[in-house]
């Protein structure tokens, strides 16, 4: 009887061993994101800010695309926002959304000690191979509807500081 328990034992400890077991599969030296394109292909992002490039890779870690983000002069990659296949444009193109900022360095204020930036923000489409869809200065945010058999680009503009600011809806067809 003690050599049954012992077995069942060491059996329900061996295969709650064997399930519960965390296995690491590779690394990588930043953070990455997942991303998911048409028909529930999952992808994993990651950002090179100082090279302004992102690798797409596959689950198995193997790179599936290198991409090189146009950043103008004076500007720094901020955030990717949205990466797709077919959602903007009918091609096989990746098509990446993404931001980054100009620094503007006031000291016209009273106080000149205590410099003032201001971030002007510039909202990009490209596709991998590097042609600008769209570029729209001011602007961070955007969202993507679906209504009615029509798809939509909705982009959200900022111009000017506090009770100045002139806010605006660019709305563009995606002629899908």
């Amino acid at each position: 009887m003690k050599k049954l328990i012992f077995t069942i034992s060491l059996l329900v400890i061996v295969s709650i061993a064997g399930f519960s077991q965390l296995k690491l599969e590779g690394s990588h030296n930043a953070n990455l994101k997942t991303i998911m394109l048409k028909k529930g292909v999952v992808k994993y992002l990651m950002k090179i800010p100082n090279e302004n490039q992102i690798v797409i890779y596959n689950l198995d870690h193997t790179v599936w695309k290198m991409i090189s983000l146009s950043v103008p002069k004076n500007h720094k990659l901020d955030e990717i926002k949205h990466v797709s296949v077919n959602t903007l444009n009918k091609d096989q193109f990746v098509e990446i959304i993404y931001t980054c900022y100009a620094y503007e360095i006031k000291d016209d204020i009273e106080v000149a000690e205590f410099g003032y930036t201001k971030f002007i923000p510039t909202l990009n489409v490209i596709n991998e191979l590097g042609e600008v869809l769209l570029k729209i200065e001011h602007s961070s945010e955007f969202k993507i509807v679906e209504a009615n058999g029509s798809k939509k680009l909705l982009v959200y503009q900022y111009k000017g500081d506090d009770f100045t600011a002139q806010n605006k809806t660019l709305i563009y067809n995606i002629g899908n």
